[in-house]
């Protein structure tokens, strides 16, 4: 079942907003409305352009190929690096994306494991471990879905329920603060503080691992580069939006903004209550498109098609009810585990007892762009020449992807924690004359 263009627009809206949102209102205090609005812009551009040069290349390496079911991705690391490309790929999208299922689940036990269910005498309400089991039994049937379209409604699901709780935030803080505004708004307090708008506004828009994988299952591919388009333009909307009304209506608020704004909301009003039962949902509705990369990376190995809406083969669904059984695991008993591949949230005495440690690095963020953030810049270099003596053209095809870290920023604020600033890969192309692909082998120049 394919894709329409709405659906996959839904997905590439729903990977780009997420939690992380809530952490715009105090790096746009600190960065200045003019900053901030010419940074959303700029990295939005800047992830279309590298993704539209990534579909030309993904487009050349299937020239030579009979058709194929693999994804995307595979093809393209497998056309430059042969089998050490696909073993590269996959271990990213295995290890990140599975951390980032277990990040969700951490972040859902979380918000929901702190609410007052003493008011609603439910003494399981502040049980990790029953949220834990909560959450596997009800995604598993999610996770089960084999394809993208499949999983568009929950994407879609997802989007409104964040948006209604940005609506909640901003409500309550016109309720029961004060509007504030001034001129020294507009720009930045510390110039250093772009960084970190940087780092969070790259993570906030980091469709590339579900991008290609996206277009393949489109009903129209051509179509692609026009949801791409809208996936990053209603974001960047909605960033900047939400981010100046919350500067606006929460800079005069007893205690400043907190770096996460919720935390502005006691946790006894109804306004905190539903939007953290909101943001749960939203965790919960993001579990899936964000592992789903990883799914079929660790299907690989199995042979033969699916034809209905779930996988049926049982080698498919025990091996997805793994996956669901490790994210239990490590969001029950190693909590902290979202601080390693993610993203780290820690809600300002909202989120259990923490450590000593934890309390000095309360409400910090460290967002990490989650795919391509290696240590070192792996190159994927094509070179392609036609043999054919009646059209001597040749030229060459150079993928160059930057997948190394942009650079470090160093949040005096929370204590000296670093600030991960990852950006979309680099994928520069290089064409001399009239290139055309043949039956040649790509190679590597590494």
């Amino acid at each position: 079942m394919s894709a329409t263009f709405s659906q996959t627009t839904g997905n590439l809206i729903k990977t780009c907003m997420g939690v992380g949102i809530l952490a715009l209102p105090i790096t746009t205090l600190h960065t200045g409305f003019v900053s901030a609005t010419l940074l959303v812009a700029l990295i939005a551009f800047w992830v279309y352009y590298c993704m539209k040069l990534l579909i030309q290349v993904n487009e050349v390496t299937l020239l030579t190929l009979l058709p194929s079911n693999d994804d995307p991705y595979k093809i393209v690391a497998r056309k430059g690096l042969g089998k050490f490309g696909v073993f590269l790929l996959n271990f990213s999208f295995i290890v990140t994306l599975i951390g980032v299922g277990a990040a969700y689940q951490i972040t859902f036990n979380q918000l929901l494991s702190d609410l007052h269910w003493e008011v609603f005498n439910f003494k399981w309400g502040k049980n990790i471990l029953f949220w834990t089991i909560a959450f596997g039994v009800c995604i598993y049937p999610l996770v089960l879905l084999r394809t993208m379209s499949a999983i568009s409604f929950a994407s879609q699901a997802g989007n409104y329920i964040l948006l209604f709780v940005m609506v909640c935030v901003i409500l309550y803080g016109i309720l029961h603060n004060k509007p504030s505004f001034a001129v020294a708004m507009l720009w930045p307090s510390d110039y250093l503080e772009i960084a970190n708008m940087f780092g969070v506004i790259c993570f906030s828009m980091g469709v590339a691992f579900v991008s290609l994988s996206s277009r393949a299952s489109m009903q129209n591919p051509s179509r692609f580069e026009n949801a791409l388009v809208v996936s990053l333009v209603i974001p960047g909307i909605v960033y900047i939006l939400f981010a100046v009304c919350g500067v606006i209506f929460y800079a005069n608020a007893p205690e400043g903004i907190k770096d996460l704004i919720l935390s502005n909301i006691p946790s006894s009003s109804w306004f905190y209550v539903i939007s953290a039962i909101g943001l749960s949902l939203v965790c919960f509705l993001s579990y899936p498109i964000a592992v789903y990369p990883a799914l079929i990376a660790l299907e690989a190995w199995i042979d033969g098609g699916e034809s209905k809406v779930m996988v049926t083969d049982w080698r498919r669904v025990l091996q997805r009810l793994g996956v669901v059984v490790v994210t239990c695991l490590l969001a029950y008993f190693i909590p902290n585990f979202k601080a390693v591949v993610s993203f780290n949230i820690l809600w300002s005495g909202r989120c259990g007892e923490s450590s000593d440690r934890n309390r000095e690095k309360k409400g910090s963020l460290n967002r990490t762009w989650m795919l391509h953030d290696l240590d070192r810049v792996v190159y994927l270099a094509a070179l392609a020449a036609h043999e054919d003596s009646a059209q001597p053209q040749q030229g060459k095809l150079v993928c160059r992807f930057s997948s190394g870290r942009a650079g470090r920023a160093r949040d005096d604020r929370n204590h000296g924690d670093d600030v991960s600033l990852g950006v979309p890969f680099l994928c520069l192309i290089e064409q001399t004359k009239h290139w055309r692909l043949g039956q040649q082998s790509l190679r590597c120049p590494l």
